[in-house]
């Protein structure tokens, strides 16, 4: 990982800013013990990135498999019950979501791999919405009370939504 082309970031709990949505929005925790009765809706996302992206990383169901073998997290985002994208999450630093490269303190989590498809009819604010309720989710539900994560900095997007949520550059990646 080259630190000098991403922004590190960090949200404490206390500095977390809950926005209000309406009821059409929703995420579903899926983790290693529950994501083999989750796996076509995983793959749909995987297949939602392919007509957005032409990306050699792209998670196949290989992919998928490991990053949960692996003690990863999904929050499966859901708009007017379809699932329209994902983030990942980890208690270790996980580039990839298959590999642990740095171990976290309890109450620490890593966050990352968001993607929402533009294939699919929504509203304009659901990016910010589903952040929102990815880090709400992260610390409340999982009760954690520090979030860290990265941007790439091409990626401005998730760097504007991640500010808007309360987070602030902090490198933690060692």
């Amino acid at each position: 990982m080259n630190t000098h082309d991403i922004i590190q970031l960090r949200l404490l709990r206390k500095n977390f800013k809950k926005i209000d949505f309406d009821e059409t929005y929703s995420v579903k925790f899926i983790d290693k013990s529950t994501y083999e009765k989750h796996i076509l809706d995983l793959l749909y996302i995987s297949d939602l990135m392919r007509k957005d992206f032409d990306w050699d990383v792209i998670p196949s169901e290989m992919d998928i498999h490991q990053r949960f073998e692996n003690n990863s997290h999904c929050l499966l985002w859901v708009y007017d019950n379809q699932p329209i994208g994902w983030a990942w999450s980890n208690y270790s630093v996980s580039f990839d979501w298959k590999t642990n490269v740095q171990e976290l303190k309890k109450g620490e989590i890593y966050g990352g791999g968001a993607f929402l498809s533009k294939s699919i009819k929504r509203p304009s604010n659901s990016g910010l919405v589903f952040y929102n309720l990815t880090f709400e989710y992260w610390l409340e539900k999982m009760n954690n009370t520090i979030i860290y994560q990265y941007s790439d900095i091409w990626n401005r997007v998730s760097s504007i939504l991640s500010y808007k949520n309360g987070f602030e550059k902090y490198n933690f990646i060692k």
